[in-house]
């Protein structure tokens, strides 16, 4: 059954368990309150997700059988790096397996995450 939900956050311990699609560690990377937004939508096997938060490293990895898709939301924004290289608004990050994502600033981005096997069936002629 699709549905969907915003939720907010002033622990990061909470908010790693919310995100779908990885098994992710959050690390906020300045002192005082922790905040975070997440916007959930699941249409059944298309997880959809979109980010709010700031100062943190995230890490994690894909949940098995699954392929994550991640984009930024909005073009002016402090820098979000994926795996060391700093991300463009025209960068999309498709991942299978170990993900490492750092905020410098108030960060938008979102993700999308499918099942591998519909992903193969798409990607047939």
């Amino acid at each position: 059954m699709p549905w969907s939900k915003v939720l907010a956050f002033d622990d990061p311990l909470h908010y790693q368990a919310a995100i779908r699609g990885a098994d992710w560690e959050v690390y906020p990377t300045k002192k005082g309150q922790f905040r975070a937004e997440l916007t959930q939508i699941n249409l059944n096997q298309l997880w959809m997700q979109s980010f709010h938060c700031e100062l943190l490293i995230q890490t994690g990895a894909v949940t098995p059988n699954r392929k994550v898709i991640g984009f930024l939301t909005e073009a002016r924004q402090p820098a979000i790096h994926y795996r060391g290289e700093e991300l463009s608004p025209h960068d999309i990050v498709v991942n299978t397996d170990a993900m490492h994502i750092r905020w410098e600033g108030d960060c938008r981005s979102g993700g999308m995450s499918l099942p591998r096997m519909i992903l193969m069936l798409l990607a047939r002629p």
